[in-house]
């Protein structure tokens, strides 16, 4: 190879490393002019660092911004101070501690408000409604984004107004207030269209296509879904292309035509592979298998299933197992924050400039000293090239037998499950809440007689004999998330009638609210019970009778009682006279003896 071409190939590699390393390189410039600055230079650097949310973790962020609080109290800067309050309360939120996060914001305000600064006090507004929303605080989240939209409307600046339209309209989505939240997305969508702000139309159509996803019409629902495709193509928005795929290929999912959604599945696959967007990669695994379960090829429907389950145990630790559902909602929330991107992608177009800007200085320093350390880079090169590929394989090889593993565990879940779900003796299904049965087992088809393709067209409203049970079952899982012993009249196929004992609890089943059931027949034990009823009333009709007689004669008994009783009395009153004469007679004859 000559020279000139070892010189051509070194550049190149030399410029890969930079591109990828350019934000750290630009960090790094950061903390070192630290140590050559002093008093307002040095807070600003400070916060510029605690500011760095995609470059830096949390916990150095923390240690930039009350270094910056500190030097802004030392030198009576409040506005500094306010701006590092604001760092603090967006990294201490990264870090899930909400109440510092929030501790911070008002902190932030106040200083605002006492500076008389409108700007600021708007922007510190958002953050506290920000950090409400994502907590769930819907009605306190609403009421900051209405306090900052008050203040921008008085400022007057257009872009800040539609942002703060946006975030309202995110808060009555978010509160199924579908119509409210279309009224201020259109209201939003005219200022972005006037102020020519085409990433803020991109992002309003994909809300406006999800509003209309959720409460129709659907042709609305695609037509905005398209519009912000088309609209991310235009300005070459990796991210919001693969998003806006996504949103498209779930609407044709949805309305069961696979065909047309498989190409915008592949193309935001490919995207969040290149971005290496690892919650949207697992995402479009799920609509995968999605697909070839419509097109009724279960076993790749099965296999992507199982990619889908295998990335997210990669994803998730296993004692968070139990907050997965609380994972996603928060990957849910972070597509529902890309307001924020027209901030961030002015920021990193200025970061572009500088990073161009830093290469060609290092490269035209880097050409001067090339030749002389061509030999020793090479060398050097190959070495840790040889070392990183021994790495590599071990780290493949155990990553194999690790995967291997989770395969061999799962397919044994898999089976063990399966069999206690298909030899129950009981019915066993999952439904959703509007009646669709999902998931059934052999016994709850051999129950109602009904096979799996023909439950796909019936609701399970039409198998209870009075639908307002069904209505009481809803009231009361709604209610209380569970369902214990419900016995309840339902009819099969062939509307015969049965007795059944229902028990429900609410699950999450493909990231969606469902109800677990299980069903038994107890139409038997009903007879049983009815019969038993009957002996024992007949039992108790025999005991009446044999009171009755029993009654009878002991009522008679007394009465002969009363006569004996009587006759006793007679009897003994006769012998006492009997005796009295007796002992009249004896005292005569003695008298009569005497007289003799």
């Amino acid at each position: 190879m000559g020279i000139k071409k070892e010189l051509f190939v070194s550049m190149i590699f030399l410029l890969c490393i930079n591109i990828f390393t350019a934000f750290s390189q630009e960090i790094d410039t950061l903390k070192s002019r630290l140590a050559d600055v002093t008093g307002k230079e040095k807070i600003e650097i400070l916060n510029e660092l605690a500011g760095a949310y995609w470059e830096l973790p949390p916990n150095e962020r923390i240690v930039f911004a009350e270094q910056a609080v500190d030097l802004s109290e030392k030198f009576h800067n409040q506005r500094s101070k306010a701006e590092a309050f604001n760092h603090l309360g967006v990294a201490y939120n990264n870090m899930g501690d909400s109440q510092k996060s929030m501790d911070y914001f008002l902190m932030a305000l106040k200083i605002m408000e006492q500076i008389n600064d409108h700007s600021g006090i708007a922007n510190s507004y958002v953050n506290l409604g920000q950090a409400n929303f994502y907590l769930d605080n819907f009605d306190k989240a609403l009421e900051y984004f209405q306090k900052a939209l008050m203040v921008r409307n008085e400022l007057g600046d257009k872009y800040d107004v539609s942002q703060s339209l946006i975030l309202i309209g995110n808060v009555k989505g978010k509160t199924a207030k579908y119509d409210e939240a279309l009224d201020f997305y259109f209201k939003a969508l005219a200022i972005k269209k006037e102020i020519d702000d085409k990433n803020g139309v991109s992002q309003i159509y994909s809300n406006l296509g999800n509003i209309y996803f959720k409460t129709g019409p659907q042709k609305k629902a695609l037509e905005y879904r398209v519009k912000s495709l088309q609209s991310a193509r235009e300005l070459d928005n990796k991210w919001e292309i693969a998003l806006a795929a996504f949103n498209i290929a779930e609407y044709y999912l949805h309305n069961r035509q696979p065909d047309k959604a498989y190409p915008y599945i592949i193309e935001s696959q490919d995207l969040s592979k290149n971005l290496d967007n690892k919650g949207l990669i697992r995402d479009n695994l799920h609509f995968f298998s999605l697909y070839h379960e419509l097109k009724e090829n279960y076993q790749k429907a099965l296999k992507y299933q199982r990619d889908y389950s295998e990335l997210t145990k990669n994803m998730f630790s296993e004692e968070l197992g139990e907050k997965i559902t609380e994972m996603q909602i928060k990957y849910e929330t972070e597509k529902k924050e890309r307001e924020n991107q027209a901030y961030k992608f002015q920021l990193e177009k200025a970061r572009s400039e500088r990073m161009r800007l830093f290469l060609g200085l290092l490269i035209a320093l880097l050409i001067v000293f090339i030749i002389y350390y061509r030999y020793r880079i090479k060398k050097k090169s190959a070495l840790l090239l040889e070392d990183l590929v021994v790495e590599r394989t071990h780290e493949l090889k155990k990553k194999i037998s690790e995967l291997e593993q989770a395969e061999k565990t799962l397919q044994e879940s898999e089976k063990k499950y399966r069999q206690l779900f298909d030899n129950s003796v009981m019915g066993v299904g999952i439904s959703t809440h509007e009646g669709k049965l999902l998931v059934m087992n052999d016994a709850m088809l051999k129950m109602t007689g009904y096979t799996q393709k023909e439950f796909s067209k019936v609701n399970l409203q039409e198998t209870y004999e009075d639908p307002q049970d069904r209505q009481k079952f809803l009231h009361i899982i709604q209610k209380e998330g569970e369902v214990e012993n419900f016995e309840v009249r339902l009819k099969n196929k062939q509307g015969k009638v049965y007795w059944a004992n229902l028990s429900s609890r609410t699950i999450k089943f493909d990231g969606k609210d469902a109800f677990l059931t299980t069903i038994m027949d107890i139409t038997q034990q009903k007879r049983a019970e009815a019969e038993l009823q009957k002996h024992r009333k007949h039992l108790e009709e025999l005991v009446k009778e044999r009171t009755e007689e029993l009654e009878n004669i002991n009522k008679e008994l007394q009465e002969k009682n009363k006569e004996l009783e009587r006759l006793n009395k007679l009897f003994i009153g006769r012998e006492f006279r009997i005796k009295e004469l007796r002992d009249m007679v004896k005292e005569l004859e003695g008298k009569a003896g005497e007289k003799r």
